[in-house]
């Protein structure tokens, strides 16, 4: 199953299609520079710690977007899927293309 994000929220995308993600069924995800971001998660920041001593990051869904629209992809099916040792062997059989590689 490939699962196409052209212009569609990046959100609700994903949600309607975890349980395939979640069963393997999803071999790719294609056009991740072309999704949406809504209005009110563009503003919202993400942080991360590099784990160097201040290396407390925050940056924003909008600057993350232009700046790896992939990173984003994946961090949004990673905190959709189960924690354990399971999400990582999901998220690895998914392969991301910014384009459509057809």
């Amino acid at each position: 199953m490939i699962i196409d994000l052209k212009n569609k929220v990046l959100g609700r995308c994903i949600s309607t299609n975890i349980m395939f993600i979640k069963r393997g069924l999803v071999s790719a995800i294609v056009n991740c520079r072309f999704f949406n971001i809504s209005a009110s998660n563009s503003k919202k920041p993400h942080y991360f710690y590099s784990g160097f001593p201040g290396g407390f990051v925050s940056l924003s869904y909008k600057f993350l977007f232009y700046r790896d629209p992939i990173r984003l992809v994946r961090l949004c099916i990673k905190r959709m899927l189960p924690a354990g040792r399971s999400f990582m062997v999901m998220l690895s059989h998914i392969k991301f293309f910014l384009d459509d590689f057809r």
